[in-house]
């Protein structure tokens, strides 16, 4: 391991079976402490979230009402025809 004198970098040099030489640089940067996690402002931001995706669903459900498919209706038509057709015994 080699120090910089002029950059926060530290070289490390390794060398492989036949000698040949491989060098990487690392920035060296002071350790910091991982800040304290705040459960209360987690979970208002939480309901914060919660409340604004559930207030753009109601809005996206009441701009578009699902439309009826017509092959559905066909379908449902078709069917009650059959069902008629069956128990008619006047033919």
């Amino acid at each position: 391991m080699l120090a910089d004198k002029e950059a926060a970098i530290i070289w490390l040099v390794c060398t492989d079976g036949a000698g040949y030489k491989t060098v990487t640089a690392y920035d060296i940067t002071p350790h910091m402490a991982a800040p304290q996690v705040d459960l209360n402002n987690l979970e208002s931001r939480l309901a914060h979230v919660e409340e604004w995706i559930n207030a753009k669903q109601s809005a996206f459900g009441s701009a578009k009402q699902p439309k009826k498919s017509n092959a559905n209706a066909n379908a449902n038509a078709n069917a009650k025809n059959v069902a008629t057709e069956s128990t008619d015994t006047t033919t």
